[in-house]
């Protein structure tokens, strides 16, 4: 994997790829922060999280449809690892450790997901009242 990965630097603001863009590869955050990101209407956007020291960001973009879900963007001065699509693949097939790892990692945030869905369903329901729609938008970008 050593001679497969690129230590790759992005500077604050920088978008490291745009949603429908075709899959390229994964990213590990060594340093900085990455804002993960969707489009929410015409000009709005919604977060979905942040990538840090030692999270991987891209993976959303595997499986069946080959393009990106999501956006990412340098939130700061950002150094990653970059590891190509086909590469990754290939020893996610031969490294059982590896493959058991993003199983795991992709169950974690499914968790987190769902979490999250679940406060703002109790949250619209529980604040109906007159100022509820802007405490759960408050929450959601608290959350992500």
């Amino acid at each position: 994997m050593e001679a497969q990965r690129k230590n790759l630097h992005f500077k604050k603001g920088e978008v490291i790829f745009r949603e429908g863009e075709e899959v390229q590869g994964i990213y590990f955050v060594y340093d900085g922060t990455v804002k993960v990101h969707k489009k929410w209407g015409k000009e709005k956007e919604l977060i979905i999280r942040f990538a840090q020291k030692g999270d991987i960001f891209g993976h959303r973009g595997l499986g069946h449809d080959p393009h990106y879900p999501i956006s990412a963007t340098a939130i700061t001065a950002i150094d990653v690892c970059y590891i190509g699509l086909d590469f990754f693949q290939t020893s996610l097939r031969v490294n059982q450790d590896l493959m058991y790892g993003l199983l795991l990692f992709f169950a974690d945030e499914l968790q987190e997901s769902e979490r999250k869905m679940r406060n703002l369903a109790h949250m619209q329901v529980k604040g109906a009242g007159s100022s509820g729609a802007a405490e759960s938008s408050a929450e959601i970008r608290r959350l992500a």
